[in-house]
């Protein structure tokens, strides 16, 4: 069986992760594998051949129209048997098409607009989404992260026999428990873009302290120069005193330990999964949560968790109060 591969768009996060452990997968395969990529560095194998197209990075011109024509003309080429597609647009090929969706912009419900700084966002959802969603019903089968994105998904009009959910799994480098340090330690692993929401916790620190509250730490795994947004926040931080260090990028095994002594804090309201509330619960560390569809589903059953709408910060400021008091 040949199986072919796309996934031109996968450079760095979450897609990159996605990427790379379907290559994982394939190299104990006994199938024929074909890797069409644009930049992501991956090795041939005796069973794995890789294809790279690094032009496609160059433009969303290039993007779309090696989608539209070069894909195509390589399927044709090859002759798979099954095109797994990484990247949530489904070709029009005419062999077997599996879809991993793993794009929530197109069908979540807080509404992006172009002139709030989410214009990126907004194409995402509204453009790129009319894409995705007209291609769903292209896909012979649909794989998923989450319930929430399936129901999604069926509400497009796709059979409900074509949508598998698949959960990322969550694989630690070591065994990790939460121990209770003592210390009010609060840590946000999240990139810098939009809807991660850094600013309804800078809010929230800002509140804490004007109730004269300032025995604790929150950590984000940021620079502070990511972006004019970002720079503007960690400018506040610093212009105000408060707690908030920002200690940049760690690495996973970094990360697990910060789960072990701290309260993770998560106000992101667009995820498909949320991977960090997945590995804090794991840990069995506590959760402060935006409450959201995500969270809810990956959470449900945990009695280490506290939700807020992921607007209040004043809610926020009494439940990380709340964890401190609790303490002493």
């Amino acid at each position: 069986m040949k199986i072919l591969v796309y996934d031109v768009a996968a450079s760095s996060g979450g897609a990159l992760t996605i990427l790379k452990n379907v290559y994982e997968y394939a190299k104990n395969s006994e199938f024929e594998w074909l890797f069409v990529l644009s930049v992501a560095d991956l090795r041939e194998t005796d069973n794995i051949k890789v294809l790279k197209f690094p032009e496609v990075k160059q433009s969303w011109r290039n993007r779309l129209n090696f989608d539209k024509t070069q894909a195509l003309k390589l399927i044709e080429e090859y002759k798979p048997d099954t095109v797994l597609n990484l990247q949530n647009v489904a070709l029009k090929c005419s062999c077997e098409q599996v879809l991993y969706l793993h794009q929530p912009l197109p069908f979540c419900k807080h509404k992006f607009r172009v002139w709030q700084g989410g214009g990126r966002y907004w194409i995402y959802q509204n453009v790129i989404g009319r894409m995705i969603k007209k291609g769903l019903k292209r896909a012979d089968k649909i794989i998923v992260q989450s319930a929430w994105m399936k129901d999604a998904v069926q509400r497009c009009g796709v059979a409900v026999d074509k949508i598998t959910v698949m959960p990322p799994n969550i694989i630690l480098p070591r065994d990790a428990l939460y121990t209770d340090s003592g210390e009010n330690v609060f840590f946000y692993p999240a990139s810098s873009t939009l809807y991660k929401n850094h600013e309804v916790i800078v809010k929230a620190c800002e509140q804490l302290n004007k109730n004269g509250v300032t025995d604790y730490t929150v950590v984000f795994t940021l620079n502070g120069n990511e972006s004019k947004r970002i720079s503007k926040l960690y400018g506040v931080c610093k212009n105000k005193n408060l707690n908030i260090n920002w200690i940049g990028t760690l690495d996973y095994a970094e990360v697990i330990g910060m789960y072990e002594k701290s309260v993770l804090l998560f106000p992101s309201y667009v995820e498909t999964f949320g991977l960090p509330l997945k590995e804090a619960r794991t840990v069995g560390a506590p959760i402060l949560a935006a409450d959201m569809p995500f969270s809810r589903e990956i959470l449900d059953g945990y009695d280490k968790v506290k939700y807020f709408g992921y607007k209040d910060h004043k809610l926020l400021s009494k439940l990380m109060s709340d964890c401190i008091l609790k303490r002493k």
